[in-house]
Parts: structure tokens; C-alpha cells; sequence
């Protein structure tokens, strides 16, 4: 049958013609409905399968395989340090659908957010420690001041052993100092404290550790010691203490000890420990990107913050993305 002139142009339709359904030419007319069918058919098989070749869904998975269960690194931090062809988000659906030899169970964390509880007040018999050091003072000292804020706990082993670990958390870099503790007393940690105020210059510490927020914890109730002076005879530094049954209110320290059971699980010994050993499970994590800090490590954000010295003094460093591990084997 004959094609009509008009019908040359791919997107001609003979809807508008005069002639209509009287013209004895081959006709072309455009039905809504079925044009909506096949919009969706097409929509919907352009979206199914993988976009990829299997050689080079092959080396993703070996890649990643690599990084995940060997070094134990994190997906944000695969994706973010790796010049990967897909998203952290596609690798996680991937992972969940058993395209890739990973399985859920070797994530480190599958995160499920439970309901939140409400927290009941509770009364603390001696709180002379906490007088103009709660955490509505907090909150009123921080509006009036832009100094720094330092979120300060202590991490457990077994309940049978005496070692802890000392953790401040920086909170504008998130990132981590942690120190081995013989004993989880008030004189370990000021103690600590005095160490570390000694290894700056003076007045240094009390730029970096204007505000320290802690919890309600024995070994944190010698507020004195804490805000005592290493120097000279006065306060170098303000500590202030959460609303007991309250830790959320340090939620990004609390939120960080997640990678140090990453190698340190709870109920495990710290007998086997060294202060050295925890500054290179600290140097690992303070090298893991977050995706919070536009894919920063917490270690290259207080680099540009307050300069390599700094970081010195702290005895900090900084490890290779690729060469990051988070595997309990890296403490052995």
C-alpha cells in the first residue's frame, strides 16, 4: 500500500489530516492510550538488568571484595576514595539483591534506626560537681560563645577488667583522640588531661578544649581537676555534663565509638593493648572519609582547620585511603 507524503517526517501523524479515515493511503495515527503503554513498557525495560558489562561488574566485585572484607573500609569511603562507576547506594541495592559476591553479613553495620524512647528523669543524690556545669548551662554558655566544643567518654572492655579507652571528640571535625587508661578513675583522667595539656606550647590547649561536654560518669565527677590548670593558676578549659540517662546529647562521640568496635567489639579484652596500637586504630578512623563532610576525612578537615602542627603535637597521622583498615587484625 502507498505511504502518503506527509508520512516521510518520523514524528507525522495523520490526526490533522483534512481527507481523515477516507484517504486509501497507509495511515499513521496517534492513540494516547496506547502511546501511554508503551512509554511505560519501554520505561520500564530500559531500568531492568545491569548496566554494565560482566567483565566489568567482574572487577567492581573483586574491587570491592578487596575493601570490604579485607580492609573492612566503609562503602562511603570505598565509593568516595575509589573512582567507582557506581553509587554507594547502588552497591548497597546490588548487595541486597545478590548481584555481588558480598553479602549483607559482611557489612560491618546494617543500620536500622529503632523508635526513639523517652528518657525519664533521674535524681542525682550528690551534684555539687554539676552546679553551673549542667546541660542547660551548656546550652546557655554556648549561644553567648563560638568557642569549640569537645565531646569527652570513656569506652569499656570487659566489665571484669579495669582498662578503658579516654575519647575526645572535636565536633566541628569529628575528629577522634584516644588514649589507654590503666583505670577508669577520676585521677587516670585528669591525669590524661595534664599529659595532654603538656605536649602544646602554652595557652594552646585552652584554644583547642575551650568547652568539654561529658557525661554523668564516676571518673568525670573531679570537675576541678578537669578545668584545672597545668600552666598557670587558672581554669583551662569549662567542662560541662549531659542530663543523666541523656548521652544522646554527645550524639556525635557516641555515633563515632561505632568504628572503635569496628576492631574493639563490646565485652572484649583491653589487656592486649598498647597506647600505640590505639593511635593506629585512631589514625585509621580519623582517615576514613564521611559522607557528612562532603567526603572529607575528619583527619583532612583538622588539617585545614587548625593546621599539621597541630596534629603533631597530637600525635596523630595520616593513612593512605586506600591503605585504610578498619579489621580488628590491624590491633594484633
Amino acid at each position: 500500500m502507498a505511504t502518503c507524503e506527509r508520512l516521510s517526517v518520523k514524528t507525522a501523524t495523520c490526526n490533522s489530516c483534512r481527507i481523515g479515515w477516507k484517504c486509501r493511503l497507509q495511515k499513521r495515527m496517534y492513540l494516547a492510550k496506547e502511546a501511554q503503554i508503551n512509554y511505560e513498557k519501554n520505561n520500564r525495560q530500559s531500568r531492568q538488568g545491569i548496566n554494565m558489562q560482566p567483565s566489568q561488574l567482574q572487577e567492581l566485585d573483586e574491587q570491592l571484595a578487596d575493601l570490604l572484607k579485607e580492609k573492612r573500609q566503609p562503602i562511603s569511603h570505598i565509593t568516595q576514595t575509589n573512582n567507582l562507576p557506581v553509587t554507594s547506594r547502588t552497591l548497597y541495592r546490588w548487595i541486597d539483591q545478590g548481584i555481588l559476591s558480598t553479602r549483607n553479613i559482611d557489612l560491618p553495620k546494617k543500620v536500622k534506626y529503632k523508635p526513639r524512647k523517652k528518657h525519664k528523669k533521674v535524681e542525682i543524690f550528690d551534684q555539687r560537681y554539676r552546679e553551673g556545669r549542667t546541660y542547660e548551662d551548656f546550652l546557655i554558655y554556648t549561644t553567648f560563645s563560638s568557642s569549640p566544643i569537645v565531646q569527652m567518654d570513656c569506652v569499656e572492655g570487659r566489665k571484669d577488667e579495669k582498662r578503658v579507652l579516654l575519647t575526645l571528640l572535636f565536633t566541628n571535625t569529628n575528629l577522634m583522640l584516644c588514649y589507654l587508661l590503666e583505670q577508669q578513675t577520676q585521677t587516670n583522667v585528669v591525669q590524661a588531661l595534664n599529659e595532654l595539656e603538656s605536649s602544646f606550647p602554652p595557652k594552646i590547649f585552652q584554644h583547642l578544649f575551650p568547652v568539654i561536654l561529658t557525661d554523668n560518669g564516676g571518673e568525670f565527677k573531679d570537675s576541678l581537676g578537669i578545668e584545672g590548670a597545668f600552666y598557670e593558676e587558672e581554669k583551662r578549659c569549662k567542662v560541662f555534663y549531659c542530663d543523666p540517662m541523656r548521652s544522646d546529647q554527645k550524639g556525635a562521640l557516641e555515633k563515632n565509638h561505632e568504628y572503635i568496635r569496628r576492631f574493639l567489639p563490646k565485652g572484649i579484652s583491653f589487656n592486649h593493648l598498647t597506647q600505640e596500637k590505639v593511635a593506629q586504630m585512631t589514625d585509621h578512623i580519623n582517615s576514613t572519609t564521611r559522607p557528612q563532610l562532603g567526603g572529607k576525612s575528619p583527619y583532612e578537615l583538622a588539617e585545614f582547620m587548625l593546621g599539621k602542627e597541630i596534629l603533631d603535637c597530637l600525635g596523630l597521622k595520616k593513612i593512605s585511603p586506600h591503605e585504610v583498615q578498619l579489621h580488628p587484625r590491624l590491633l594484633k
